[in-house]
């Protein structure tokens, strides 16, 4: 995965919204805080900006 880099973010980002549902977050607010999160970090950022909820 270290070569590719767009996989390793995304699977930075999926676990992301897996840790936040182990840390009893709902589904949505879960992949909304794992999103807000990669975009402060710039992971897939030009992604996660186009298909964050507003």
């Amino acid at each position: 995965m270290d070569r590719n880099r767009t996989l390793r973010d995304y699977s930075v980002s999926a676990q992301r919204i897996r840790d936040n549902k182990v840390a009893g977050m709902e589904i949505l607010d879960a992949v909304d805080k794992a999103i807000e999160d990669c975009i402060q970090e710039g992971i897939l950022k030009d992604i996660h900006i186009k298909t964050a909820r507003r």
